[in-house]
This record gives structure tokens, C-alpha cells and sequence, in this order.
């Protein structure tokens, strides 16, 4: 009898919960930010479209510096896998990204590399790019790089 009395408390206690969770406005997630108008009321976009198309020469001098920095493994204002990509321009009519990826010790154990912005493993194999496999505690898709 008190073990059903218990169970139904703690029922009523969760469900109470998930009211309140449910109904009350979070104060973790911000709303975003009006967009700011100009005199004319015409929207004024915060980030500029990226019109930068790289060079089969631009690619290949960007690949190289990337190759060398990892060799000579040159990552100063890099501190954690967290580092932020970088985007680079369009390539092939995709974006490029310059990325940072590391799986144990950082930034050491890190490597820099190019990859194609949103594409999957699968649309990578299908001749888009190179998969690039991070290898540290076990292996992942990373990223899709140009080729």
C-alpha cells in the first residue's frame, strides 16, 4: 500500500514538473535580434554574401600552406578542438572552409583542413571531394575536402 502511495506521489511530482517546464518561458534560449532597418526601411543584412571564388591556383597555394603548417605543426592561435572554420570562398560552386580538428592532445595532435561546407560522408564518396577521418578515440567523418 505505501509503495503505491510513493510510486503515485512521485508521478504527480514529475507530471507537475513537466507542466511547469513546458508552460514557463525559458531563460536559456534567447530570442534573436531585430533586424536593423535603414532610412528607407530596407533590411540591412549583418553578413555580407560571400562572392570570393577561389582559383584552381588559389586552392592548391591554400592546400600547401595548410600541409606545411601541419607538418610543421604552427597552430598558435589555436587552444582547443573548438577553434572556429574559417570560411575561405567557393570553390566549384561549394564554400570551403579552413578547419581544425583534434582528437586528444591539442593543439599538438591537431590538424588543419580544408572541407566543403554541409557535405555528408556519402555525397563526399559519390566524387564530390576526399573524406577527411579524424583518427583519436576511434575514427569520424570530418569534413569533405576539394580535390
Amino acid at each position: 500500500m505505501h509503495t503505491k502511495i510513493i510510486i503515485g506521489g512521485v508521478v504527480v511530482i514529475a507530471l507537475g514538473l513537466v507542466t511547469w517546464l513546458m508552460t514557463t518561458p525559458s531563460t536559456f534560449i534567447e530570442p534573436p535580434a531585430p533586424l536593423e532597418t535603414g532610412a528607407d526601411d530596407t533590411v540591412i543584412d549583418e553578413e555580407p554574401e560571400l562572392t570570393i571564388s577561389l582559383s584552381d591556383v588559389e586552392l592548391q597555394t591554400i592546400q600547401e600552406k595548410v600541409a606545411a603548417r601541419n607538418v610543421a605543426k604552427e597552430f598558435p592561435e589555436l587552444g582547443s578542438a573548438a577553434a572556429e572554420p574559417v570560411l575561405l570562398g567557393a570553390y566549384q560552386g561549394k564554400l570551403v572552409e579552413q578547419r581544425y580538428w583534434c582528437g586528444d592532445v591539442c593543439p599538438q595532435n591537431g590538424m588543419l583542413f580544408l572541407s566543403y561546407v554541409a557535405v555528408d560522408e556519402v555525397q563526399c564518396q559519390d566524387g564530390v571531394g576526399e573524406p577527411v577521418y579524424g583518427v583519436g578515440w576511434g575514427t569520424q567523418y570530418l569534413g569533405c575536402a576539394p580535390q
